[in-house]
């Protein structure tokens, strides 16, 4: 394994370095084994610049948790050691790719959003409620079967039961980036702190 890690660094360090990361993430990674997945990390380490290595992890992981096993990711970030900065990378990535995943297929609900919001407590703690709430809002615009009052439902229901406006604060700001603003203006009301939904309401209204 060490001579073909070395023979992989010689060849991927010939490379441009803007053509490291791509040549990286097309590779299978979910077939490798966990030493292979160690030695491919270790590599990643070596050759792609500190800006985009979060996002090669993140790119891995959410590969490894797109059927909603979380696990494999778990095993993925304890093998190559992933820092706190990289885990709130993989966390958001993650989250994206599963919703939208469960969008296609009409399996979005309460459950699955729990399951999710579950694992973000452990990769990404208090940062669960806005990457829940960015998640829904991203997965309305794909072709899937997660429609915007749907998705608004949940969020709504995540919202009123934490204590913070992160996840429909998120929701709105997300949203809007991509679809028509006034489809949110029925949620803005619901944001509590006062200095925010001011915010939210002269950007979006």
């Amino acid at each position: 394994m060490k001579k073909i890690q070395r023979l992989a660094f010689a060849r991927l360090g010939a490379l441009p370095e803007g053509q490291r990361r791509n040549v990286l993430e097309y590779l299978p990674f979910g077939e490798l084994s966990s030493e292979a997945q160690k030695s491919y990390a270790d590599l990643l380490r070596q050759l792609v610049p500190a800006d985009e290595r979060a996002g090669s992890f993140a790119h891995l992981a959410s590969e490894l948790a797109i059927d909603g096993d979380y696990s494999k990711a778990d095993q993925f970030l304890s093998s190559v050691g992933a820092g706190p900065d990289e885990r709130v990378a993989v966390a958001r990535q993650t989250a994206e790719s599963v919703v939208a995943a469960l969008g296609r297929k009409g399996g979005v609900n309460r459950q699955s959003i729990d399951e999710l919001r579950s694992w973000l407590t452990k990769q990404a703690p208090g940062k669960e409620d806005e990457l829940t709430g960015r998640a829904l809002a991203e997965a309305t615009q794909h072709l899937g079967k997660l429609k915007y009052d749907e998705a608004a439902k949940l969020v709504l229901h995540y919202h009123k039961a934490s204590k913070n406006d992160d996840a429909l604060s998120s929701f709105i700001r997300s949203f809007s980036r991509r679809s028509n603003p006034e489809r949110v203006n029925s949620l803005l009301p619901q944001i509590r702190d006062p200095e925010l939904r001011g915010r939210l309401e002269r950007r979006y209204q």
